[in-house]
């Protein structure tokens, strides 16, 4: 169930900013409520998903379905019937989150509700005095900081952690620097290369651990005993067995990528197909000028100090649509080729062989030169024609 759940973390997540994007790019074909711009201020009630990004976020209201909420900084009081995602930025949660939080990178603090999991991935988080939370949380790297209350179990792989507030089931670090001041209601499993047991650190039960230093465990384990297990010692070269877990999220995250542009986007990226095969040249151009010209661009507004949120936005989508054009051209080429053999494919097919091309796109792209070739002709046409073929929707809208 934890690897289920860790591996959650990037699926969701990632499937959340690459919405955020396509509704950036493409809002004329999604039906969804989206708030962008230097400063965004919101308070009122939303009855479908939220997207929301710039320089200065501040929500307030309800939103009755998922918020998703990247860049900028601000403070987040919503009431939130399903998930919360925030990416980037320096944000205060103080809302009401009815079932996820999903937090990648940034720095956030958080102190509200939240009625189900936590996955953290990178940043600087801290779960404050009067945050309170459901189920379970989990933390992949970053600088994790627990005051509050969590009901379930706290999941660490990386990073450092201060937790000096109440964990209710078990906790299961795997961390480099750890100092524990609060109290774990359930089972302990600790590895740290530097652990430190504060003076009303309280262990209801058992505690294993391994660590660099001597860990003196004083009075705080109240049923059960302290016991070192020597597999938890860390060495010099821990990380390299992380690798298949990293895989398996990379595959299992193309997997889902491919499924969602098949299934949501494919008469959208079905024109771009029809506009890469009547005006290649123009397409090409147009990608080549989204990417080269795009970090010029930001490059400029970073230079100009009232205009830094807007140019981080800017990266933040930037980067973004760079992971996420290889998949799509590979849908588009999909469908160029259907329409090239005149033949028309179920959904399993369409699937199937979309995902053979992104296949062959990574093998081509590490090779040297006519591979980084070809693949940067097939990415800047494609991609570039879906720019075109979204700019002609808006201006038919």
């Amino acid at each position: 169930m934890q690897i289920t759940k860790k591996t959650n973390v990037c699926l969701r997540f990632f499937s959340s900013l690459f919405f955020f994007v396509l509704l950036s790019v493409f809002s004329t074909i999604s039906a969804a409520d989206l708030r962008k711009g230097e400063t965004v201020d919101m308070d009122e009630t939303i009855k479908e998903d939220l997207y929301a990004g710039g320089g200065e976020v501040n929500l307030k209201g309800s939103v009755a379905g998922d918020a998703n909420v990247i860049g900028g900084k601000g403070t987040v009081s919503l009431k939130v019937d399903r998930d919360l995602n925030i990416a980037g930025g320096d944000f205060r949660l103080d809302s009401r989150v009815g079932d996820d939080l999903h937090v990648f990178a940034g720095e956030v603090e958080i102190n509200g509700v939240i009625g189900g999991d936590v996955f953290i991935v990178g940043g600087d988080v801290t779960i404050g005095k009067e945050a309170k939370i459901a189920g379970d949380v989990f933390v992949l790297a970053g600088y994790l900081k627990v005051y509050g209350a969590i009901n379930g179990s706290l999941n660490v792989l990386g990073g450092n952690v201060i937790a000096n507030g109440i964990i209710g089931k078990d906790f299961k670090l795997r961390a480099s620097e750890s100092s524990i001041g609060g109290v774990v209601g359930g089972n302990a499993s600790l590895s740290a290369k530097t652990l430190v047991i504060g003076d009303k650190a309280r262990f209801e039960k058992s505690v294993e651990y391994g660590s660099g230093n001597e860990v003196d465990f004083k009075n705080s384990v109240v049923n059960g005993k302290a016991v070192i297990n020597p597999e938890l010692i860390q060495d010099e070269k821990p990380y390299w067995i992380l690798l298949p877990f990293f895989g398996i999220i990379l595959l299992a995250w193309v997997l889902l990528v491919m499924f969602l542009l098949n299934r949501y986007l494919g008469q959208f990226l079905k024109e771009s197909s029809q506009y890469l095969q009547k005006n290649f040249i123009t397409g090409f151009g147009t990608g080549v000028l989204y990417f080269i010209g795009l970090p010029v661009l930001m490059i400029v507004l970073t230079a100009l100090l009232f205009t830094i949120p807007f140019a981080v936005v800017l990266c933040c989508l930037y980067t973004i649509s760079i992971i996420f054009a290889r998949p799509a051209t590979a849908v588009i080429l999909s469908y160029l080729i259907q329409e090239r053999t005149g033949k028309t494919w179920n959904f399993a097919r369409q699937y199937l062989v979309s995902l053979g091309l992104y296949v062959l796109l990574f093998i081509t792209g590490h090779i040297p030169f006519i591979g980084w070739a070809i693949t940067a002709l097939a990415v800047g046409a494609s991609f570039g024609s879906a720019l075109q073929t979204a700019w002609a929707k808006r201006q038919t809208a």
